[in-house]
């Protein structure tokens, strides 16, 4: 296993209806020098047998087994046992095209990107949505990320947004390595935004490929529908956290204030389904709305008149805030 081109991370918790079509997508590569790293972070299923029947028939599986931390603390751990050049990652109930690593292979042997962007499927009640991403295809030098990545990093006023998800990404290991391991474990939503925002301003350079390559599962179960009875907190965490990162970019700081708008309004949809509206949900978000930072956002943040959405979420977040202040 000397000279391992890539390393596959995949986090894994209670994840066996899917995880051996994601495994076998990645054991049927068309491309053979790589490592898969399974952690199994806690599962109660039967994940952990799978993991170790899988790694017990190839020798380029390793399994990782560890309690229960999120899947930011599984990541890290795979990173830190993986030896690699570049890295990926996989969710368990994802799986990626046959020819990811060979097509990887190619554009690093001629380009040598710090990132590969590709493309991506949904795959949702047994039907593929291609998504088409607004990123042009070619590489990118660091003058052309400042010019034609950044304008949309976090958000551009349009609501568009550079893909947020660790996954559909190649990396080099040193430079996700740096900014993976600074992202807090407590953030549970937009902890991939978190990492990936970090990694593209740190980046010299950059490869999109407009192939869709990785194949992303939706279930019926929506995460818009989930509770988080600690949303407010993790919000709180991640828009200090992304503000160290840009405090010194003045145009990420207007993208910055409407991607607080989104977050903190998906932040109150978790906090209501966890636990209601009551006295516990008024006083936490009267503290997050009472940040600076947050309040800015909510304040100052400018969306195109096209993007109704947004600004729809953006009012019912002033109209919380008046009515809390209130009380």
């Amino acid at each position: 296993m000397d000279n391992v081109m890539f390393s596959i991370i995949v986090p894994v918790y209670n994840a066996q209806k899917h995880l051996e079509q994601c495994v076998d997508s990645v054991l049927n590569q068309t491309y053979f020098n790589f490592e898969l790293i399974l952690v199994d972070d806690g599962s109660i299923d039967s994940s952990p047998s799978i993991c170790d029947a899988y790694s017990n028939q190839d020798k380029r599986i390793k399994t990782i087994h560890q309690e229960n931390k999120g899947q930011t603390s599984a990541r890290k751990k795979g990173l830190e046992e993986s030896i690699g050049k570049y890295i990926l990652f996989l969710d368990s109930d994802d799986w990626i095209d046959q020819d990811t690593l060979k097509m990887s292979s190619s554009i690093i042997e001629k380009y040598t990107p710090d990132v590969l962007v590709f493309g991506w499927n949904e795959y949702r009640n047994g039907n593929y949505i291609e998504i088409d991403s607004y990123l042009k295809e070619g590489f990118y030098r660091r003058q052309d990320i400042e010019e034609k990545i950044l304008a949309s990093l976090l958000m551009n006023e349009n609501g568009l947004f550079f893909p947020r998800a660790l996954w559909a990404k190649v990396y080099k290991r040193e430079l996700i390595i740096e900014n993976l391991n600074k992202v807090p474990e407590i953030i549970r939503n937009g902890e991939d935004m978190c990492c990936v925002v970090n990694t593209i301003l740190h980046a010299d350079s950059l490869y999109i490929c407009k192939n869709q390559m990785y194949m992303y599962r939706i279930e019926n179960e929506s995460l818009s529908k989930s509770g988080d009875e600690f949303a407010f907190k993790r919000c709180k965490v991640m828009a200090n956290f992304l503000n160290e990162t840009i405090i010194e970019n003045e145009t990420l700081k207007e993208q910055y204030n409407r991607l607080l708008v989104q977050q903190m309004y998906s932040a109150a949809v978790r906090m209501h389904n966890a636990i209601g509206f009551n006295k516990r949900f008024i006083e936490e978000y009267k503290e997050l709305v009472s940040d600076s930072l947050c309040k800015e956002a909510i304040n100052c943040a400018y969306f195109s008149k096209e993007n109704r959405k947004l600004r729809m979420k953006q009012r019912i977040l002033k109209f919380g805030m008046r009515l809390i202040s209130s009380r």
